[in-house]
């Protein structure tokens, strides 16, 4: 505020003049920020304090960050410490000036001049940015006291100065310990220095000084260390290192001494500490000859063949035994090395013995010489014999390698060795004759057969080959070639792996079906390289040996899903679908269990229909073919089980279809337009039901093709209304006029043969008129997905919305089929008449009444041995109904058609009473009256349209009253027109005068929802219903 008292640069402030003056900081949200100041020509004294610090640790740390307001506060401390023991510790000056007007401030390091006052320290001079360093010296001893001199120096001058405390903590020395880094040397001049003894000739020395506080200090290289040879057997080199002398008295330097000592310590004392290193020589080569090949034992123990002395021939062969020459050498200190791989090996008579490489080859009768060279040394002879005596086979043992829980695992082809082991009378073995002889055929010797060669061979090599699975275990037998004798068996399990798109049945490893009490339990696997999308596979049996009692679905398996079990007996379909699946490997799809009721050895096969799997985002699709890894024979017998301890079978539910991800837009508009062509100008190649990709089968492809509709749709890349008309009709199967999952899932039931296509619904209600006994048709035609007319195991049955209250169904073809529980509605059977046609002929008794009602239709299917019934998936209701079972799935009624029966039936012939007051509002399109009749139904006067799904309410029907009794009471009813359009006010109040009151009439200015809801529960109640 006053420059003349203090001038501001950057963020230093200085006092030019005495008085006051104010400081303001500039910018932002700090402008009103001020302090004041007082410039004084009074002198102000000062002290300096000196500190040396090694260590600074936080003893209370202080936060990352603190509130913006005056009010913050916070605490942090730390704690110093001077740690200084060792030569080469070092720490940091610091000082601070202390004003006597009770201020402070750090002094920079570059306006510090430190010195020592003792020669135990180094000092190095501070910087800007590092403080004033000292550190203990080499050869410094333990003192304390202030040893660190600081002055404070401000142009040339010493403002103030101040001694440090230091304490150099060495501790004192009490021992040395030294060591060698190799155990023993030798001379370069003798042959143990040679590989493959290679013992050094030269070792470093480490040298440990121990003090008094426990720590043990490495001074190997420190120049206060001497090293010295006591003796002329070695020199010292490379400060600490000793190396033998090339020529040396080897009967007198048998080791290396070495004298290492360090002056240390205040007052200094000198340690010292001996070392002595054995100095080791070649002293003999030694040659013996063990059986070839080796095995355990052959070298250690064993008189009769430690060492070798006499190769004997093979019995069954003219083949020798082998041996092998082993070279040692002994060592001064008693130690020994093989020597063999740097030998030389030479036979006095090849003819009998052959020598290649350490090989000994007996190849006829006589005896040998085999001497050894290595380096300088040349062994004794040794003796080795070659007799025709024979070496007799004492036993055979066959093993096997590579297998997964005693099995053969794998696809065809899959081969595996066998080891063979033999013993000799003379106490020599073949480990593995197969592979370690190889002087001697195998065939010469042994004889190899197996019980199953359709399923595994085995040749004279010892090779397994699988080929084929095998109801129970194949015996691989060896016996002595020359007579067949001394027979020796072992066993494993043959099973075949799938390869990529094939299906394998029962347990990977062991047998491939095993019955466990009555069952035989059959897991359904396939091997996928890709993606699996989409598959539908059937397994066959012999329904006199096996019946299907339960699927279940596979681990790996979470798209839609069924199976179907018993349609007909002799075959189990499984089929699945999920266009996400991003699954590959070998998948369990499903476990099947049989129960087993006939004593024999049955076939389970197979057959693939159809699989889908995309390869790096490439479709590949196969089948129909049947599977291979998974055919194969059981061995059954049937036990006898009660029915209490017979599993139940527990339908599995289908998941529902999810849109599939793993397709892009792009994909999935290529597949609808271009492979299967389906949008609006789609080529339909043929009629077949179902068939979605145009190729001529109806297959569970198709709901894969199906799946992937459904996801363009969900996407909006695809719209129903833009696919062609046949196409719409094949995606929707239950006939509700819209494509939607419930489709995929029913499509999928039919492909596992558990429902069927419904092709055709024909209605003739010419006869029902009201007051007649005239009958009402319904005939369903029904084909499987194969376009066949469906015949057996199937029924119709269908739900009347006419209430057995008014009248009993009177059938003509059919049967009753009861009532349902809640409404009271009719519920009729269908026959099958042929050809696929199931039908109804029925007529209200006495008569029908004038009403409208609707019906719909229940397709419910059993299998082969009339079971199944228990299965959600074999029984689908259409548009719903509240029939059992499907009252307790929670479904509602919807009419599929809607029958009128026509005619004004006046059973009463007194005139109806006067109509109370009736005022029509003016029409403000809110619904102006309705009323229930007895069937249920609600009838709307009004202009006010309707939504589709509103209750139970026929849509622009002109109503009129009509009269009639139920019970002992009178009710009047609207009853629907053809006649008549959209109800005017006026006309509504003409049918009011014309056919006397209502029931129930209101006006009311009530929603339809509310109006339902109300005159529902009154007509209820008022009909007792």
């Amino acid at each position: 505020s006053d420059a003349a008292v203090a001038s501001v640069s950057g963020a230093l402030l200085t006092g030019v003049s005495p008085g006051p003056a104010s400081v303001a900081l500039g910018g932002g949200a700090t402008a009103n920020a001020t302090t004041s100041v007082e410039v004084s020509e009074s002198v102000v004294n000062v002290t300096l304090t000196a500190v040396v610090v090694s260590e600074i640790a936080w003893a209370s740390q202080p936060p990352s960050s603190v509130a913006a307001s005056a009010a913050s506060e916070f605490t942090a401390s730390a704690t110093l410490a001077q740690d200084l023991q060792l030569e080469g510790d070092s720490a940091g000056v610091y000082a601070w000036a202390q004003y006597s007007d009770g201020t402070a401030r750090a002094v920079p390091s570059t306006q510090l001049l430190v010195t020592a006052t003792t020669p135990y320290i180094t000092l190095t001079a501070g910087t800007a940015s590092a403080p004033a360093k000292m550190a203990i010296a080499l050869r410094a001893s333990r003192e304390c006291g202030e040893l660190i001199d600081v002055q404070w120096g401000v142009c040339g001058a010493v403002v103030a100065s101040d001694s440090a405390t230091v304490t150099l903590d060495l501790p004192q020395p009490e021992s040395l310990t030294t060591t060698s880094l190799s155990s023993k040397l030798t001379s370069p001049s003798d042959a143990a220095s040679v590989s493959p003894v290679s013992l050094p000739t030269r070792s470093y020395i480490r040298a440990l000084v121990n003090f008094d506080n426990g720590q043990a200090v490495d001074f190997s290289t420190d120049e206060r260390v001497t090293y010295e040879s006591l003796d002329n057997c070695a020199v010292i080199e490379s400060f600490n290192y000793v190396r033998v002398r090339y020529s040396i008295n080897k009967s007198v330097c048998t080791q290396v001494r070495v004298r290492v000592s360090i002056p240390l310590g205040s007052p200094t004392v000198h340690i010292e500490q001996f070392l002595t290193i054995p100095i080791v020589y070649v002293e003999r080569l030694y040659l013996a000859a063990y059986p070839y090949p080796s095995f355990f034992g052959s070298t250690s123990g064993g008189a009769t063949f430690n060492p070798r002395g006499t190769l004997r021939k093979i019995e069954c062969t003219s083949y020798y035994q082998h041996a092998t020459a082993v070279a040692t050498v002994a060592l001064t200190d008693g130690s020994s090395k093989a020597v063999t791989s740097a030998t030389t090996f030479t036979s006095s008579a090849p003819a009998a013995v052959t020598v290649v490489g350490t090989r000994l080859r007996g190849t006829s009768a006589g005896a040998t010489n085999i001497t050894a060279r290595w380096a300088s040394f040349v062994s004794d002879d040794y003796s080795l014999a070659v007799s025709n005596e024979l070496a007799r086979m004492d036993s055979l043992a066959i093993g096997f390698t590579g297998l997964n829980d005693q099995t053969l695992l794998g696809s065809v082809g899959t081969q595996k060795s066998l080891r063979l082991r033999i013993n000799f009378n003379d106490g020599t073995q073949f480990q593995n004759y197969l592979t370690d002889v190889d002087w001697i055929p195998p065939a010469v010797l042994i004889g190899l057969a197996s019980s199953a060669s359709s399923a595994i061979s085995v040749s004279s090599a010892g090779i397994l080959t699988l080929l084929g699975n095998h109801h129970e275990q194949v015996s691989i037998t060896a016996t002595r070639a020359c007579d067949g004798s001394r027979p020796v068996t072992n066993k494993l399990y043959a099973n075949l792996e799938p390869n990529s798109g094939d299906v394998d049945l029962g347990s990977r490893t062991r047998a491939q079906f095993t019955q466990v009490g009555a069952y035989v339990d059959v897991p359904v696997r396939i091997k996928a390289n890709g993606k699996l999308k989409n598959f539908q596979i059937d397994v066959d049996i012999d329904p006199s040996v096996f019946e299907a009692e339960s699927c279940v679905i596979g681990t790996d398996w979470s798209g839609i899903w069924d199976c179907t079990i018993n349609s007909p007996t002799s075959v189990v379909s499984l089929v699945g679908n999920d266009a996400d699946s991003s699954r590959t490997g070998l998948l369990t799809l499903a476990t099947i269990r049989f129960r087993v009721k006939a004593a024999t050895r049955s076939t389970i096969s197979g057959t693939i229909r159809d699989l889908t799997q995309y390869v790096n985002n490439v479709e590949v699709r196969s089948g129909p073919t049947p599977l291979f890894a998974g055919e194969g024979d059981a061995v059954v017998s049937p036990v006898a089980v009660s029915p209490t301890s017979s599993p139940s079978p527990s339908p599995t539910p289908t998941p529902s279809p999810s849109p599939p991800t793993s397709l892009t837009s792009a994909q999935i508009l290529n597949l609808v337009r271009n492979v299967w062509k389906m949008d609006s100008a789609c080529d339909v190649k043929n009629d077949v039901l179902g068939d979605l990709d145009g190729d001529g089968f109806c297959s569970s492809y198709d709901v894969f093709a199906g799946s992937v509709v459904y996801l363009g749709i969900e996407l909006g890349v695809v719209t129903y209304a833009g696919l062609c008309p046949v196409i719409q009709q094949r995606l929707n199967v239950n006939l509700d006029a819209a494509f939607k999952a419930t489709d995929l899932i029913y499509l999928l039931y039919v492909v596992s043969r558990k429902l069927h296509f419904v092709t055709d619904v024909s209605v003739d209600s010419s006869g029902v008129e009201a007051g007649t006994s005239g009958n009402l048709e319904i005939a369903v035609t029904l084909k499987d997905y194969l376009g066949q007319p469906v015949t057996s195991q199937t029924s119709i049955r269908s739900q009347l919305s006419y209430l057995r209250s008014v009248g009993a169904p009177q059938l003509v073809v059919g049967s009753d089929g009861g009532v349902t529980a809640v409404e009271n509605h009719w519920v009729l059977r269908a026959v099958h008449v042929g050809e696929g046609v199931y039908k109804i002929v029925v007529h209200a008794s006495p008569f029908w009444l004038p009403r409208t009602f609707g019906f719909n239709l229940m397709l419910e299917t059993t299998n082969a041995l009339g079971g199944g019934t228990d299965e959600s998936s074999r029984y689908y209701a259409f548009f719903g109904s509240t029939a059992a079972p499907y009252d307790e799935l929670g479904t509602s009624f919807l009419a599929y058609r809607t029958i009128v029966v026509g005619g004004i039936y006046n059973p009463s012939p007194s005139p109806p009473p006067a109509p109370p007051p009736f005022l029509v509002t003016p029409y403000d399109g809110t619904v102006l009256g309705a009323i229930v009749d007895p069937s249920g139904f609600l009838y709307v006067a009004g202009n006010d349209p309707l939504p589709a799904d509103f209750g139970k309410a026929p849509m622009q029907f002109s109503p009129y009253l009509s009269r009639m009794r139920v019970g002992g009471e009178e009710y009047w009813a609207f009853l629907p027109s053809n006649d008549d359009g959209l109800l005017s006010d006026a006309r509504i109040v003409q049918l009011l005068e014309a056919h006397g009151r209502w029931k129930e009439f209101v006006t009311t200015k009530e929603t339809s929802y509310e109006l339902n809801k109300r005159i529902n529960q009154q007509a209820v109640d008022a009909l007792g219903l």
